[in-house]
């Protein structure tokens, strides 16, 4: 079977699959989002998340669970067009409280469950068997409180590291950083952009105040990631599946041959000697093709 990437909480047009979808050589699950038709809270929306992450031939995964709940910027004042001041959307964490405070109304207690049950769902599955035999990314805001749970001490201790760049680097319309957690050396290679130099003509963040009294952010109009985003992801994946393949049948011929080898010999029935000749016969068979 080929191998397979998924998506979890796509957005609507999911970009990101579809530019994955046409580097080749990698099956697309089809994306999975709310506005997609995916309810996570729902038995018939985890019955099919459970179904995608199951599938024997999932090579990757990406989640970009809800941020909107984590941002470090919630409860700083912003300011409108005409000079207006305003408080800011509520602070629900902090750094003692990255769960969400235990002092908020019910229904935001509701809507931190439903969020943090959207992020842990990407980063247990980083941390847990999948993630160390497979390949994970989890993306959020460079300044997500979502990056000071524990579970991550576990994670940076292990193969996951952090890609970071801003979104003004992949021809984005402002100054937006990311951070993208991840075990895949390519996909780090192609999205580690920690140095932006800098660019001419990018917007400044806006708020405008619809009639009701809502707050409107100009920035939840950017929240699909860039086409040459989704293009050096794409590309940088499949570089990692590739060597991926050809090292796991590089160990499989690895141990055909220190099987037979076991056979031949006296001295190279001991495992250890038979498995260095074998890794060195491979090593001679991959230089030659």
């Amino acid at each position: 079977m080929p191998p397979k990437f998924g998506e979890r909480f796509s957005g609507p047009n999911a970009p990101l699959s579809h530019a994955v979808a046409r580097v080749g050589g990698i099956e697309v699950q089809p994306p999975y989002d709310l506005l997609r038709g995916d309810n996570f809270e729902t038995p018939a929306g985890k019955e099919k998340l459970a179904n995608l992450e199951g599938d024997p031939a999932l090579a990757a995964e990406h989640w970009a669970p809800e941020c909107r709940l984590f941002s470090q910027a919630r409860g700083k004042p912003v300011t409108l067009a005409d000079g207006t001041w305003l408080p800011g959307p509520q602070p629900v964490r902090d750094a003692n409280h990255v769960m969400g405070f235990p002092w908020v109304s019910q229904q935001m207690k509701i809507q931190l469950r439903k969020s943090n049950s959207m992020a842990l769902r990407g980063l247990k599955r980083a941390a847990g068997t999948f993630g160390r035999r497979r390949y994970v990314t989890v993306e959020h805001p460079y300044n997500s409180w979502l990056w000071y749970f524990s579970i991550l001490d576990e994670l940076l201790k292990g193969e996951f590291e952090y890609a970071v760049g801003s979104n003004c680097c992949w021809n984005g319309d402002r100054e937006k950083w990311y951070a993208l957690l991840n075990n895949a050396p390519h996909i780090q290679r192609e999205l580690h952009v920690p140095d932006c130099p800098g660019h001419e003509g990018l917007r400044p963040y806006e708020v405008t105040r619809s009639a009701d009294g809502t707050l409107h952010f100009s920035t939840e109009e950017e929240s699909e990631y860039k086409p040459r985003w989704c293009a050096a992801y794409a590309r940088g994946l499949k570089i990692q599946i590739q060597s991926w393949i050809e090292r796991s049948q590089m160990d499989g011929r690895c141990k055909s041959i220190q099987k037979e080898l076991e056979k031949s010999t006296h001295r190279l029935a001991e495992p250890d000697v038979a498995n260095m000749v074998a890794q060195e016969l491979v090593e001679v068979e991959h230089q030659g093709d």
